[in-house]
C-alpha cells in the first residue's frame, strides 16, 4: 500500500457509483461503514483502515456524503453527494 494514497471526494463519489444503490451500510462501525468499505477497497486493513475511516468522517464533505442523513444506502449517499458542490481538488 502506498504512503501517497489520496482520498478525494471525487474518488469517493466514483466508488459509490459502482456500488449497488440499495445496499445498506452500518454507519456506526468504522470498518464496515461507507468510508471504511471505501478505505478497504483501496487496500487498507486493520487499525489503519479504522483510523482513516474515522479521520475522513470528521471532514465536512465526507461526513455529509456518508453520515449526514438516512437512509444509509449507497444510493442515498450518492444523492447526498450530488447535492454538494464538489471542489475539484478536495483532499483529506
Amino acid at each position: 500500500m502506498s504512503e501517497q494514497m489520496e482520498f478525494t471526494v471525487k474518488d469517493l463519489v466514483e466508488w459509490i457509483g459502482k456500488q449497488p444503490p440499495d445496499k445498506r451500510y452500518d454507519w456506526t462501525t468504522a470498518g464496515s461503514c461507507l468510508l471504511g468499505q471505501w478505505c478497504k477497497s483501496k487496500g487498507m486493513k486493520g487499525p489503519a483502515l479504522r483510523n482513516k475511516s474515522i479521520e475522513l468522517g470528521h471532514d465536512d464533505d465526507f461526513y455529509r456524503i456518508a453520515l449526514a442523513g438516512y437512509p444509509f444506502t449507497f444510493g442515498a449517499a450518492m444523492d447526498r453527494a450530488r447535492s454538494l458542490t464538489l471542489p475539484s481538488e478536495h483532499h483529506s
